[in-house]
């Protein structure tokens, strides 16, 4: 074939031309993005119970749901968290599960739970997450107007949410706009309590009569002839001014609703709240259209808000956590990264190739095989993301190896005397079985990674891929187009008269390794006992270097959620925000509070209540952002004692797939027999006791709050006569507004509340409050409850096992703390039951899982060079040479102060492939040399000379083609430095092991069948 091709170089050059247009016609069509796009295999149900206690959703609610969804196919943990009012159960399945089918299995169950449920609660909501779901946006917007009063704030939330987020949900790129910090409108029915007890009446007789009083006919369909009509009836409540002017019979007596009530317009009573920079501010989140490219979604979205800007001057508009500038930045310092390395690559091989239109041939490999590779990433559906062009990088030095080989042995033939065509056939034709051998190898290494579990399987999937097609790309190149190139550029009819230039050698690359062959040959035991040293070097490097999921990376924002610990209302809730901003000084310049509960419909990762709030703080620097975070924890403790805060990056897609947002020991405790949460002062108590045992570590305080409990006697109740539903429903009715009604205005559709008094002691409102037993009698409600005070857990965390209480143990020494907290738990604490788990053990399983993927890869090399050398006890000459590399790899990590995380480990399985391929072209070029007849040692030194440039190419050009990675700092070259650290470390090492203990190994078995 290679022959054909050779003899018809317009037909290959046409040819690749075609490819090329449809790489670039692919490139343009190809949708960009920060990850490759994965669901995250969980499914969230939310549950509304309005006044019942966390004590009683988790046994109402919760419990009858979870339960339920335990029958679940693929279920790998179930988790429910029940507050007051509210409950999330998070539902997490397998790895690969298909998240579409589970989202509706989970609907169904829930379906058909709610036979189970009170009757008058309502049917939880189901959310299912995926990266796509990450608002590619965020915007506040907020009056111009700083002393805005609470009615403008509504009338902006009402134009914001009826104009505003519609004119942005029309962009054919976005999928929604979430939002929340809207002001809701309703009116307040306040009774006249004087002028109502003056007439013998109460609020119970006014919300009764204005329920009787209201008519309401709906519509009716009437015919006249041929034609129909609907009827509207003109009853309903219309207007505020309506409404005050209603008619209302009480006991034959006609009165007007505003003679016994005082009746206004006014924002509901707020549960939370959003703050942008201390204002007061509506807070939209912009979720892309998961087909969308983000070029077009940042282009329109930016038209759309300029226009905006100039129509509603009265508004303003701040954007914050932009994806679109993130991705700008990371995906354009990656593809500077491909340029820089593609660019040291060929100089780096031009120094030891020394003449330019060989180099120039090699050069062209890069672009064209970067070219066809969009062809194949359109053809498998893949997106430009920081993953599939971090797996080009990183195959970037595999792309130029192939023709590296196929020129320097050509070159190496027609320095023989053959030839240009002859030369070109001969010397690719030699080498196309290594070749293949060493494609095989840098892909089989990629294959494990495909059972990696969780979404950084789903992820990296698309690293594999790109590195596959970048290299099959740059075989079919070297192969079948570079031979017929080569004899285009030489013409037959110089010939090898034909002085061609060269670039003078410096460097004696040959002469050193004469030297140090010799050296080793010389003195073998002195090569076995560095390479001893590098074993045992290892050791010791992996258990110095810290474990950790993900390397650090570096940002100028993060997250922060405070819980109070403490029942504090939505306005005291913020003046503790402010108070602690206060605190940090300068440096902050974007500073978002989600203040109490939200109204987001998709999940944001808390169940956020009333007296939680969650910050997002960006920095000018990332210096300032990793002095505030340290300086956090400390002001909060100071200020607020008892409150709780977890730290973590700026949610965006990467975080949202990968983030450790976990304590490195999470403890779970519930007492044995029971499985129920232990009680308050046993919690207290373990505590009181881990923080001394444990002074070092952040024991995150217990989750308490004080309730006040309302006891009803029910023997009173009876001897004056009153039902027992009838004294709860007054008890609820004096301490929370009564839904009596609806009115339209304008698109919404406004509450009516029959409101009690203002006064927040529970004693004086029952003292206060009276419940008729009798046309001319009142029975004060004091006089039939008992009221109580109690410390109880603030939220029911329950499993598939049942109730248990969580305590986040924050340390860096896990190992110790464990047995630290074994010890105290079985001297201390008997009859508690106890689980552990979190960040430390998550990354355990990570190492373990890639150990065993590593194992797995090495098999796989195994068995590609059993085939390829024809014997069972070659390969084991290449393969010895992985454990000593990776000693390398872990000195290049610890040099530059990383640690060992899934990137550095998926390097060490890269390096496997990528190391070997040195050994392969220097144990074939012996094999070749011995079966024409040359002696052992003679062919040993032949060999390595035949191989060694383009050994030495190949490991140069590729730490050039990667080096530039190491200096940049975006997202997509922080991510992938580790990964980069273990190849660079790992290629060095495996270059020295190549060139010298190899052919040791090689004599040392051989050197017997010579004698």
């Amino acid at each position: 074939m290679i022959r054909f091709l050779v003899h018809r170089p317009i037909a290959v050059l046409v040819s690749f031309f075609a490819l090329l247009l449809l790489g670039v016609t692919a490139y343009l069509y190809l949708p960009t993005s920060l990850l490759p796009r994965a669901d995250i295999p969980e499914v969230i149900v939310r549950l509304s119970g309005e006044a019942l206690s966390a004590e009683e959703v988790d046994q109402q609610l919760a419990t009858p749901i979870r339960n339920a969804l335990l029958q679940l196919h693929g279920l790998e943990r179930i988790e429910s968290r029940a507050s007051e009012g509210s409950a999330v159960i998070r539902v997490r399945f397998e790895p690969g599960t298909d998240i579409s089918m589970r989202f509706i299995e989970v609907n169904e169950k829930v379906d058909m739970a709610m036979n189970g449920l009170p009757r008058e609660a309502q049917r939880p909501t189901v959310v299912k997450m995926g990266g796509d779901d990450i608002p590619v946006f965020q915007l506040s917007i907020l009056p111009v107007d700083s002393l805005a009063t609470p009615a403008q704030l509504a009338e902006i939330s009402s134009f914001v949410n009826e104009t505003i987020r519609r004119r942005i949900e029309q962009l054919a790129e976005v999928a929604m706009v979430d939002a929340t910090g809207l002001m809701q409108p309703q009116v307040h029915i306040e009774p006249k309590e004087g002028y109502l007890q003056s007439l013998g009446l109460d609020g119970e007789v006014l919300m009764r009569a204005f329920r009787e009083n209201k008519i309401s006919l709906g519509n009716i369909q009437v015919a006249d002839g041929h034609y129909r009509y609907y009827l509207k009836f003109a009853a309903d409540i219309a207007s505020l001014e309506t409404l005050n002017t209603t008619p209302v019979n009480i006991n034959g007596r006609v009165f007007r609703l505003g003679e016994l009530a005082t009746v206004k317009l006014t924002p509901a009573d707020e549960t939370g709240a959003f703050y942008s920079n201390g204002k007061r501010a509506i807070n939209l989140d912009i979720i892309k259209q998961p087909s969308a490219r983000m070029e077009d979604l940042q282009l329109h979205f930016n038209e759309l808000l300029s226009q905006m800007r100039h129509e509603y001057l009265d508004l303003e508009f701040k954007v914050s956590q932009d994806q679109t500038a993130l991705l700008d930045y990371a995906i354009g310092n990656l593809r500077q990264d491909l340029w820089l390395g593609g660019i040291c690559a060929v100089l780096l091989m031009l120094v030891f190739i020394r003449r330019i239109k060989p180099a120039l041939l090699i050069g062209i490999t890069i672009p064209v095989s970067l070219l066809i590779s969009q062809l194949g990433f359109y053809l498998l559906g893949m997106s430009i993301n920081i993953i599939s062009l971090g797996g080009l990088i990183l195959g970037l030095g595999m792309i130029i190896d192939s023709s590296i080989v196929v020129i320097d042995n050509i070159n190496r033939h027609r320095d023989s005397g053959l030839g240009v065509a002859d030369a070109a056939i001969q010397g690719t034709n030699e080498i196309i079985k290594p070749l293949i051998t060493s494609v095989l190898t840098n892909c089989a290494v990629f294959i494990p990674l495909i059972f990696l579990s969780g979404l950084a399987g789903a992820i990296f999937f698309d690293q594999a891929l790109s590195v596959i097609v970048g290299v099959v790309s740059s075989l079919l190149v070297s192969m079948l187009l570079l031979p017929p190139l080569y004899s285009l550029i030489y013409p037959e009819q110089q010939g090898r008269q034909h002085k061609e230039f060269e670039i003078k050698a410096n460097v004696n690359v040959t002469g050193w390794y004469e030297w140090g062959l010799k050296a080793v040959f010389r003195r073998p035991f002195a090569m076995c006992l560095i390479v001893v040293v590098l074993l045992a070097g290892s050791a010791g490097l992996y258990m110095a270097l810290d474990k950790a999921r993900l390397p650090e990376v570096t940002r100028n924002d993060f997250e922060v959620f405070i819980d109070w610990n403490e029942p504090v209302d939505v306005a005291e809730n913020w003046d503790r925000v402010e108070r602690l901003f206060n605190g940090l000084g300068d440096g902050v310049s974007t500073f978002n509070t989600w203040v109490g509960e939200q109204q987001f419909v998709l999940d944001r990762g808390q169940n956020q209540g009333q007296t939680q709030a969650s910050l997002y703080i960006q920095t000018a620097t990332e210096t300032d952002s990793e002095t505030l975070r340290q300086r956090l924890p400390f002001l909060l403790a100071s200020l607020f004692p008892d409150a709780m805060m977890e730290i973590a990056p700026a949610k965006n897609a990467f975080e949202a797939v990968f983030a450790d947002r976990i304590a490195a020991l999470q403890l779970q405790i519930s007492e044995s027999e029971q499985r129920e949460m232990p009680p308050p002062e046993e919690t207290l108590r373990l505590l009181d006791s881990l923080r001394k045992a444990l002074p070092h570590a952040r024991i995150s305080p217990a989750a308490l709050h004080d309730k006040v409990l309302i006891h009803i006697d029910p023997l009173k109740a009876a001897r004056y006569g009153i039902a027992l539903s009838e004294l709860s429903a007054s008890i609820q009715s004096v301490f929370r507004p009564t839904l009596i009604d609806h009115f339209q205005s304008g698109q919404e559709m406004i509450p009516i509340l029959l409101v009690p008094g203002t006064d927040s002691d529970v004693s004086g409102i029952l003292a206060r409050s009276f419940i008729r037993k009798s046309e001319d009698a009142e029975v004060s409600l004091a006089a039939l409850v008992e009221t109580q005070r109690i410390n109880s857990y603030r939220y029911i965390t329950a499993g598939a096992q049942g109730r248990y209480y969580p305590i986040a143990i924050h340390t860096e020494s896990e190992s110790q703390d464990l047995a630290t907290i074994g010890d105290l738990l079985l001297r201390g604490f008997p009859t508690l039951d106890t689980a552990f788990s979190g960040a430390y053990f998550d990354n355990q399983a990570l190492i373990g899982e890639m150990t065993l993927i590593l194992l797995v890869a090495v098999l796989l090399l195994y068995f590609i060079l059993a085939a390829q050398f024809e014997s069972l006890l070659q390969p084991l000459f290449i393969l010895v040479e992985l454990p000593i590399a990776i000693s390398g790899a872990l000195l290049a990590l610890y040099l530059a102060g990383n640690s060992i995380n899934l990137m550095s480990l998926i390097g060490i399985v890269v390096m496997s492939g990528l190391i070997i391929n040195d050994s392969i072209l220097k144990i074939d070029a012996i094999n070749r040399l011995r079966k024409q007849g040359m002696p052992l040692m003679e062919a040993i030194y032949e060999g390595g000379h035949k191989r060694l440039k383009p050994i030495v190419m190949i490991t140069l050009t590729s730490v050039g083609a990667l080096a530039p990675t190491l200096f940049m700092g975006d997202l997509g070259s922080e991510l992938q430095q580790p990964l980069v650290l273990t190849l660079i470390g790992g290629m060095v090492i495996g270059l020295f092991i190549s060139l010298f203990f190899v052919p040791l190994l090689y004599w040392a078995v051989y050197r017997r069948s010579e004698l």
